[in-house]
């Protein structure tokens, strides 16, 4: 099932955009603001806006002379962090609770692979 939130679209400059709403219309909502520290655009509950909404932002002429190449830098650098602190975080072995769960979804003898972390175990 889709999430009504996300579907394909052309938009102006001929890229491909995935989003319900047109980029006028996310940058209309006026939920997001620039941290002029970094650069990167927030929504203004904290998390990055996604850089391909920036860059359609950019693109349709809204963010005028905003440094777009600097925005998606920081966003890339603040998502290299976050991967970093989650595979710091995970365990070297997936609880007996991950375990019993891949094995009633996947079956026995199946290797699991968390794409984030890279950690593999067989159900």
């Amino acid at each position: 099932m889709a999430n009504s939130y996300v579907f394909g679209s052309k938009i102006e400059t001929g890229g491909w955009w995935s989003y319900h709403e047109t980029p006028q219309q996310i940058w209309d909502r006026d939920d997001h603001v620039v941290d002029p520290a970094t650069g990167l655009v927030r929504w203004k509950m904290g998390n990055p806006v996604p850089k391909d909404i920036v860059v359609a932002w950019n693109d349709v002429g809204l963010l005028g002379d905003f440094d777009t190449a600097r925005a998606v830098t920081a966003y890339d650098t603040e998502l290299d962090l976050f991967f970093a602190a989650y595979r710091a975080n995970q365990p070297s072995e997936p609880s007996a609770e991950q375990r019993f769960e891949a094995r009633a979804a996947h079956g026995p003898g199946v290797e699991i692979v968390d794409v984030i972390s890279g950690r593999r175990f067989t159900t």
